[in-house]
């Protein structure tokens, strides 16, 4: 018989549990941008930003990781998920607690008095020579011999009271009869009582098994979590530290241009004085300068506003964080070659979506175990009694066993409803793994190809940046030689600010673009 019971509650458990299809991710077997994708390159460490060779970098990466708020927020969101695990696992395992109760209880006059007088009736209805006597528990105690009635002995004489009901009939059965008088009730009265007691659901279908399995998903999705962040974090920093590199190589530029122009401006006075130039070329060269300037202050600005979100980054108040970088773009490394389905392996917020789909399809069983009866077991054992100094005595100890099972048998569609509710959940869940696996191909395909674009136009910067140095230093001697006018000096020159800048902004775009494959990557690019 046991042996049928368990075999059935074995099927219903299998039963209870959800086995969807299989998710089917799609495969990809080679890049569409992989021209900047070599077959060997440098190794990708764990702390991958150290590949940029910049102990500037890597001090803020360190600081952000110790510091930032953000970090600290995913590492107590992980330890909420690990105590709720712990909350939920422990509901499979039986409940211990210990009961202990001192009562001290007065009852009324007339409460007294109405006792004795029911007292009296059930002594008269039961033998017409019994006397009882009442006590704290039950307010009846066993017959005591003939009148005269003896106190109570089991404690103190506590004060009592009596009321006469009617008088004596005449005759024996009036002496054989006691009265409601005779028939003491205590005003006052103790109990104390010490169970513990075990509570104990049986776990027949699975419920408990499978919630504490969902929320270890949901625990160890929150680890990949806060693996996520933290690299979401590290790329950020690495990003804004190179614009701010970025900021100060375009300073750099813009400040030799003033010291240029300002010289312009010399010239063209001394030019002016002597005859040579005019006016308009004077407030020309004028011009120039203060649109230089009035950029300078524009980055400056920039800058500023970096540096500051520099600071929120790594957890540091913006008024006392100062960054000085040396103003040079690192260069972006090469990319070794990868297999495209390692991201799904590598990247900590897809491992997250996994842990999560597995949650939902275990959430789903444990809906459906509402079903299915539940089964309790409860047990106590203890003492109780109406004196502190007996409580503890043999005769005195008590134990109960209790089985109950409850089946619900309507209740208007409500655990449907969450069983519908739990597998639409889970089909969330796998859209949304599904949705970021594209995006994560997205990002790299994007990454790789923005890589190789601003590749391809930092080389021609480089070009364009030479040879629109060599037009201004060759339309400066023209003028300075009185061959050129002032205009052609000056058309060069921007050309040159604009050439050098775009080198720069090209060179970030190329390193930056790098940072985010290797966050697409999911930090690193190496299969292990």
């Amino acid at each position: 018989m046991k042996t049928i019971f368990f075999t059935i509650a074995l099927v219903c458990a299998s039963c209870v549990q959800y086995h969807p299809k299989k998710v089917e991710t799609p495969e990809v077997t080679s890049w569409k941008n992989k021209e900047e994708v070599v077959a060997t390159g440098p190794p990708c460490p764990e702390k991958w930003w150290e590949i940029f060779q910049d102990p500037q970098l890597n001090e803020l990466e360190e600081t952000a990781m110790r510091q930032s708020p953000t970090i600290q927020a995913a590492i107590a969101q992980l330890k909420n998920a690990q105590a709720v695990y712990g909350e939920v696992r422990a509901d499979q395992f039986p409940s211990a607690d210990l009961f202990m109760m001192a009562q001290r209880q007065r009852i009324a006059k007339s409460t007294a008095g109405q006792l004795g007088a029911v007292s009296a009736g059930q002594a008269t209805s039961t033998s017409g020579s019994s006397n009882l006597s009442f006590t704290p528990k039950d307010l009846a105690a066993p017959p005591s011999p003939p009148c005269p009635p003896s106190p109570p002995t089991t404690g103190p004489v506590e004060p009592t009271a009596s009321e006469s009901v009617a008088p004596a009939a005449a005759g024996t059965a009036a002496a054989a009869v006691p009265s409601a008088a005779q028939t003491q009730i205590p005003l006052h009265f103790s109990f104390f009582q010490i169970t513990p007691e075990i509570s104990y659901e049986v776990d027949l279908w699975g419920k408990y098994w499978s919630a504490s399995k969902s929320a270890l998903m949901q625990a160890k999705g929150a680890n990949e979590d806060l693996a996520a962040t933290r690299l979401f974090l590290a790329a950020n920093v690495a990003a804004t530290y190179f614009q701010l590199c970025n900021y100060d190589a375009n300073i750099d530029v813009t400040q030799k241009a003033i010291i240029s122009r300002t010289h312009e401006v010399e010239l063209n006075q001394k030019r002016a004085e002597f005859g040579v130039a005019t006016n308009v070329e004077l407030r020309e060269a004028q011009v120039v300068l203060r649109g230089a300037e009035s950029d300078l202050e524009d980055l400056k600005r920039s800058r500023n506003l970096t540096e500051d979100a520099l600071a929120a980054l790594v957890g540091m108040p913006a008024s006392i964080f100062q960054v000085k970088t040396n103003g040079i773009i690192p260069k972006a490394p090469p990319i070794p070659a990868g297999l495209p389905s390692a991201l799904l392996q590598k990247r900590p917020d897809i491992r997250r979506l996994e842990y999560l789909i597995e949650s939902a399809r275990l959430d789903v069983g444990v809906a459906k175990t509402a079903f299915f009866p539940a089964v309790m077991l409860y047990a106590n054992a203890g003492f109780e009694s109406n004196a502190i100094h007996s409580l503890f005595k043999w005769q005195n100890h008590v134990w109960q066993l209790t089985g109950t099972l409850l089946q619900n048998l309507y209740d208007a569609g409500k655990r449907s409803s969450a069983v519908k509710a739990a597998k639409a959940k889970y089909k969330q869940s796998v859209a949304n793994f599904l949705q970021n696996v594209m995006t994560a191909y997205q990002e790299v395909e994007d990454a790789l190809y923005s890589i190789e674009a601003a590749k391809k136009r930092h080389a021609i910067r480089e070009k364009e940046l030479f040879e629109s140095d060599d037009l201004y230093k060759l339309s400066s001697l023209r003028f300075k030689n009185g061959v050129e006018n002032y205009f052609i000096v000056i058309t060069a020159e921007q050309t040159y600010l604009q050439s050098a800048q775009a080198a720069n902004d090209d060179a970030l775009q190329a390193v930056t673009a790098t940072v985010q494959l290797i966050r697409a990557l999911g930090g690193s690019w190496q299969d292990t």
